[in-house]
């Protein structure tokens, strides 16, 4: 069984979704978002910053990895296992 088909399994699994609620429920938890709160205030402390962004934790972070552009170069794919680079 490959590796991707186990995650697939699990994912689907009952013992994922009682996970699942497990993590939501700690999550709004007033507690547990007062802890995130306090730790988010001691980092802005740290790095220098006056007051913590009043950015909500659940949208994404961007990617700071630059994309690539049309007519870049790109590195050659790496060949397949075994050596064998013949097409």
């Amino acid at each position: 069984m490959n590796f991707l088909k186990k995650i697939t399994d699990f994912a689907n699994s009952e013992k994922a979704k009682e996970l699942q609620e497990k993590a939501k429920k700690i999550a709004n938890d007033p507690e547990t978002r007062e802890k995130i709160d306090n730790a988010r205030k001691k980092v802005a402390e740290k790095i220098g910053g006056d007051k913590p962004s009043e950015k909500p934790a659940s949208e994404p972070v961007p990617d700071p990895a630059p994309t690539a552009q049309a007519g870049t170069p790109q590195a050659d794919p790496v060949p397949p296992p075994g050596g064998d680079t013949a097409a």
